[in-house]
């Protein structure tokens, strides 16, 4: 497996901040303790597929914002959103 995630921070910081790798997909339990992180735990009700994923690369604050991404190419930011060719090249080419 070989796709790559990138993971795009919101709130006031608005940049991709982590690539990573998909290691394994269709988890049928979570292998990690996240319940610090969980505000809400209405949210993950009926949530029951996991993937693990691999830190590839941390940028730094300022490098992948928002303005950069909506530049060049980026479409909307919902809760998973696919880069086109042409952003993903961009992207490449700039790290």
């Amino acid at each position: 497996m070989s796709d790559v995630i990138y993971i795009y921070v919101a709130s006031t910081i608005q940049d991709i901040l982590f690539e990573t790798k998909v290691v394994v997909i269709d988890k049928p339990t979570s292998t990690i303790d996240n319940s610090q992180f969980i505000i809400d735990g209405d949210n993950y009700v009926g949530k029951d597929r996991y993937m693990e994923l691999e830190l590839v690369k941390k940028f730094p604050k300022e490098l992948l914002n928002y303005k950069f991404l909506k530049h060049n190419g980026l479409a909307t930011l919902r809760e998973s959103t696919r880069t086109n060719n042409e952003l993903h090249l961009v992207i490449h080419i700039k790290i």
